[in-house]
């Protein structure tokens, strides 16, 4: 009897200043995006009783990007972090009118820590390259798939290529 054993991983990396002011940019932006569509969904269901999904909300994005008073959201290096946020509450949705979970709450900007999603969707985590101008670029200003470590689990071993 074979079982699949499941492994899981934690990673703690230290940013530079510079690079923890754009996470917190980052993270600041997409708590702000969500709660953006929150209070537009919200808005439109209780005013003119009609349901606002992604695709609405995703367009909202574009129109907030485009106003003075929210260009900031024009100063986070991709587009995916708050893609995903929207992505987040239109899943948060679902499990409410599912019953699996309460109404979703706004996020506060002193709890909302969590990671924003910062690969591309065809990006593979952990996946070797060997041209490093090939891969999307993080909001920490690095190339996120160009570390050259192969895990076991025992712990990091360099990859043999580099020898």
């Amino acid at each position: 009897m074979n079982v699949p054993v499941k492994r899981a991983f934690r990673y703690r990396f230290h940013p530079t200043e510079v690079q923890a002011a754009e996470l917190a940019r980052t993270f600041g932006c997409v708590r702000k995006v969500y709660n953006l569509a929150l209070q537009a969904r919200a808005e439109a269901w209780t005013r003119r009783g009609e349901r606002v999904g992604y695709d609405v909300t995703s367009a909202l994005l574009t129109e907030w990007k485009r106003t003075d008073e929210l260009a900031f959201l024009r100063e986070v290096s991709s587009s995916v972090p708050l893609q995903q946020a929207l992505r987040h509450l239109q899943a948060a949705f679902a499990h409410f009118f599912a019953k699996r979970a309460r109404y979703p709450r706004y996020k506060s900007r002193k709890k909302s820590r969590a990671r924003p999603a910062s690969e591309s969707p065809g990006c593979t985590p952990g996946q070797l390259i060997d041209d490093p101008t090939s891969c999307t670029r993080s909001p920490l200003g690095s190339c996120v798939r160009t570390v050259r470590m192969v895990w076991c689990c025992s712990g990091p071993w360099p990859d043999p290529r580099d020898q």
